[in-house]
This record gives structure tokens, sequence and C-alpha cells, in this order.
């Protein structure tokens, strides 16, 4: 018998144990946490060449950690300032933000999306993009997208200010303590500033041949139920935007005092992987763009979270407690790049401080399960 399709019976139980020393106590959690982290890189690392990472290879670096929390190594604080990816940050989880504040963080296979994410925002970013030689826009995008009706409404605005150059300009905002950089500062027909952000996130390209109900691709979904489910759920949620994302977009429409920002766009590039392995240095893979979404957000919608996001971070970085009152997900929990310093994960805690504490980082002595 086999569990996820590639874990054997004594394979799941031997995670099962790893899970309950690191400190998951509740079964759905432990099992939905263990189910994710299995099938998180299935679709993501294939196309770099990696073979699907084991599971239990990834608890096992987990639990050495934490068996050894006296080699933790503690970072200094950057800046006084609160910066919009602070606040970004914050929002996705304030536990994964005071452990990323807290600690140097030794880079694993999760890193990789973020890594690749910023290489694909410098090559396929929607002004000034540097394309890899050999290559042209009509490779690195599908036609439909070049296309796309508010994207090109967008780039025929007039530009006022790029970032990711060379002269790294920081908006700074001493009142509110803030500093930040936009990725453009548009001037639109009417007069008005807007901002752009743009994220990039993997879709393996199936996902949108299934939308296009893509023929012969039923059969394989019906043999393969859990990818089928997957699919349904990036279907669900892919005209969702994150609210760390329009939150970091609301931080740059209040805080940016040298222009007087009216509204903000946050544009979601959707890519996949084409042209075989290996074939592009520092890549290793060629993305290609096949859908995109974008997002107004208009001033002051989200004001109040915004404001309350800046104030809890003030309260934590200057070591008062906080309470922790966040629903774990174990979907995002599985994709954090920093779950391994994690205890918040297995629910256990209601409390947070920074610097992180190590005693939400205490391995746990369970017997094996039979």
């Amino acid at each position: 018998m086999s569990y996820f399709g590639n874990l054997s019976q004594k394979q799941y139980k031997y995670s099962i144990n790893l899970l309950s020393r690191i400190g998951f106590t509740d079964s759905k959690l432990r099992y939905e946490y263990l189910r994710n982290i299995n099938s998180l890189n299935s679709n993501f690392y294939e196309h770099l060449g990696y073979s699907k990472p084991e599971c239990i290879d990834e608890l096992l670096k987990e639990v050495e950690i934490k068996k050894n929390l006296h080699e933790l190594k503690i970072k200094k604080p950057d800046n006084d300032y609160i910066t919009a990816t602070d606040i970004a940050s914050f929002n996705f989880c304030p536990a994964s933000y005071a452990i990323s504040r807290s600690f140097e963080i030794e880079s694993d296979k999760n890193e990789i999306r973020k890594f690749l994410g910023a290489e694909f925002h410098e090559t396929l970013r929607l002004i000034d993009k540097s394309i890899p030689d050999g290559y042209s826009d009509e490779q690195l995008y599908d036609p439909d997208i070049l296309e796309n009706e508010k994207v090109t409404k967008i780039k025929n605005c007039e530009l006022i200010f790029s970032g990711h150059t060379t002269d790294m300009v920081l908006f700074k905002n001493e009142e509110e303590n803030f500093v930040g950089q936009p990725d453009y500062i548009f001037k639109d027909p009417n007069g008005d500033f807007f901002v752009v952000e743009e994220k990039f996130k993997f879709l393996n390209v199936r996902h949108k041949e299934i939308e296009n109900h893509a023929i012969g691709m039923k059969d394989f979904y019906r043999k393969n139920p859990d990818l089928w489910e997957e699919n349904e759920t990036i279907k669900r949620n892919k005209n969702s935007f994150f609210s760390n994302h329009i939150l970091q977009v609301e931080s740059y429409i209040q805080y940016i005092k040298e222009y007087p920002i009216k509204y903000g766009v946050l544009i979601y590039w959707y890519y996949d992987f084409h042209g075989g392995k290996n074939n592009v240095p520092g890549f290793g893979n060629v993305a290609k763009v096949h859908s995109v979404t974008v997002k107004v957000i208009k001033r002051n919608d989200h004001l109040s979270l915004l404001r309350e996001t800046k104030n809890s971070i003030t309260k934590l970085v200057s070591n008062e407690e906080l309470e922790f009152d966040q629903k774990v997900n174990p979907i995002k929990c599985a994709a954090c790049s920093v779950n391994k310093y994690c205890g918040h994960k297995t629910n256990n805690f209601k409390d947070l401080t920074m610097p992180y504490s190590k005693k939400y980082l205490e391995l746990k002595k369970v017997g094996f399960y039979d």
C-alpha cells in the first residue's frame, strides 16, 4: 500500500513520527501538512531538473535544525524603517516575518521559487524587459498576453518612475517611518498618478488547458485525482489576489509623498517552463507567461488593515509580545521558505515574540507509531 502515490506504509508512519516530534498533535493538521510538503514540488521542480524531493529528507533536516538550536545564527537588525516588503511579509504570516528577521536562514529548495521569481522579475517585467539572448517576446509570452487589453492600457500611460534600475531610488516617509520602492509609477490620460506592482507565480500550463477544456485531459486527471483536485483549487484561486500584495500596493499609495498617488494596480503574471532543461545559463529553463490577471486598488480601500498591520510590526520589533491568532493553513505553511524554523505551523502557540523565541522550536519526545 502506498500513500500520496510515492510513500510506502512504513515511510508514511515514519513521516508521521517525525511530524509528531516536531510538535504536530492534531492528526488532521499533521496529515494535511505531510500531504502538502510531499506534493508541493512535483509540478515545479521536475522542470528544473530535480527529482521529486523526498518529504522524509525535508522533515529530517527540520529535526536536525531543532536538535541544534544553539547553532542558529541570530540576524542583526538592518534598519529602523518599516518597508513595504515588511508589511507584505507580516500580513502573509507574522511568524514567518519574525523568523526571517530573527535568524540567518540556510537556503533550501523552497527558496528556489523566490530566486526564480526575482530573476523572472527582471526578465519578463512589464517595462524594460531583459530578454535572454536568442529569444523574443513572442517566445516568452503567449500571443493573448502580448495583446492583453488591460496590460496594453497600462503600458500606454506615461512612465514616471521605474524601480529595479541601477539607481536604487527609495521613497522615504520620515513621518510614517516608511521606506519602499514600487515597480512603477505611471500617469494616466486623466493626469492621475498610480503605482504598479507585478508578481510572478508558477502555474503549470496544464491548469490553463483544463480551463480551456483541453481534449484528452479528462482521462489523465481521472487517473490522477490528486492533480485534478489541485487544478480545481488553483482554478478557484486564480483570480484571487493575496492580501499581503494588496497591502504592499496600499502602502505605496498612502506613504509615497513625492507624487499624489491616486490608485494602484496589481499584476499577476502566471508562468510555466518550456524549451527543455538547462537551455539558458542562469535559469536552467525558460519561463513562458501564459496568463495574466490585473486588479485595480483604490486609495483607502485597505487603509484600516494597513494601519493595523504597521502598528503590529512596530510593537513586535519593539520587543512586545503579540497575540498570534492566525489560522494555520497547511498549504501555505508547506510552501513557506522558513517552515523548518517555525513552531507556529503546529498550531500550539498563541503568542509571538521577536527575536523568534527558541521555545517555539523545541522537539517533543514521542514513541514510534506502529
